[in-house]
């Protein structure tokens, strides 16, 4: 857990990170089933 705490400023890029490729994702996804 110290870890973690000592590294705040890279989680929180890295969940910003996460959700950019999430939202990417869901969007490829559902561009794929509409053109299906």
């Amino acid at each position: 857990m110290r870890y973690l705490t000592s590294n705040r400023p890279f989680l929180k890029i890295f969940n910003i990170y996460l959700k950019q490729l999430a939202a990417i994702f869901q969007s490829e996804a559902g561009t794929n089933i509409h053109s299906k």
